[in-house]
């Protein structure tokens, strides 16, 4: 037997002011936000690998020291810390053109970045190679 009223949830004044306020807040954090930053290129030469994740190079306006951003390495005294130092080293020798995508510095002042190499023709993410290969 039909009644005649509706199932439909009625929303209340205050629900509906909330759901909107709610609705504006959203829209301007993500106004806010704005496009992506463009990260700062450096080039830069190798001239020491310190671990798998850390080096040290010239840039033009002297030296610096590099933290690769977003991977984690063994340090030297760790299973598999000799090896991750290598596979840098292999792919990063001293005197190594690279361009760095620097994100940010750390708390000890190094240039976190990520750090592009060309080998044979090809530009290489470093980063992402040490974690595919597993040294990371």
């Amino acid at each position: 037997m039909k009644t005649g009223l509706s199932t439909r949830r009625r929303r209340r004044p205050n629900e509906r002011l909330t759901v909107g306020v709610a609705s504006l807040l959203i829209a301007r954090a993500a106004l806010a936000a704005g496009p992506p930053k463009r990260r700062v290129l450096l080039s830069a030469k190798v001239t020491k690998v310190n671990d798998g994740d850390s080096i040290e190079v010239m840039l033009e306006t002297g030296a610096g020291r590099v933290r690769l951003s977003a991977i984690d390495t063994p340090e030297y005294d760790q299973p598999h810390g000799a090896e991750s130092s290598a596979a840098l080293k292999s792919l990063l020798p001293a005197g190594s053109a690279v361009e760095l995508e620097v994100v940010t510095q750390d708390q000890l002042r190094r240039i976190v970045a990520v750090v592009w190499v060309q080998t044979a023709g090809e530009r290489v993410n470093v980063n992402e190679k040490m974690l595919r290969e597993g040294h990371a």
